[in-house]
């Protein structure tokens, strides 16, 4: 006695017993759905949102009808797209350059620190922790080239003497001292 059940046959009684225990079963029409959105780019969780499904089925099904081959989903990035985060990483949010290449910050700070090997540091005002804007800190160091102390300028620029001290030594500079301060050639 030989049994044998179709494949249809068995797609058919599954199809039957997910209905039958709450399951919704995947129409044609969501399975389109869910391929159009999946190559337009949009997120998952949001897809799952969209159809009223769970994050976990969309995932499921996804990797089963294999969609992650039909398109990738990560984004190329340009040469002109990693020399616009060369110049302005460090200097502006990460936000502000995300927003600028409308990708998500998530997206820009991996390949600007993983990829480009670039600090994750900030400097001057793009720091959430600076006190001070950029033209202040230059308005200061003009007033003691003019010859102001710095414990009058910590005064009329309301921050504190070391804070100032640090600004006139070049402490508190991103890239460390300038030029004109040590010539190069007399320290051979």
């Amino acid at each position: 006695m030989d049994f044998f059940v179709s494949h249809e046959r068995r797609v058919e009684i599954g199809k039957s017993l997910a209905q039958y225990n709450g399951f919704r079963v995947w129409s044609d029409e969501d399975l389109s759905t869910l391929k159009r959105l999946y190559i337009q780019g949009m997120p998952l969780d949001e897809i799952a949102v969209f159809m009223g499904r769970s994050l976990s089925s969309i995932r499921c099904k996804s990797s089963r009808l294999s969609l992650s081959t039909l398109a990738p989903r990560r984004h190329k990035f340009t040469q002109a797209e990693d020399r616009f985060i060369k110049k302005n990483y460090g200097k502006i949010s990460t936000s502000d350059i995300a927003q600028a290449l409308a990708l998500p910050i998530s997206t820009v700070r991996e390949r600007a620190t993983r990829r480009l090997n670039l600090k994750c540091c900030y400097h001057g005002e793009a720091n959430p922790a600076s006190t001070i804007s950029d033209d202040e800190v230059e308005l200061i160091r003009q007033l003691h080239d003019a010859g102001m102390g710095p414990t009058e300028i910590s005064r009329k620029m309301e921050l504190s003497l070391t804070h100032t001290k640090c600004i006139l030594n070049y402490q508190a500079r991103a890239k460390g001292l300038p030029d004109y301060i040590y010539d190069i050639s007399e320290l051979r």
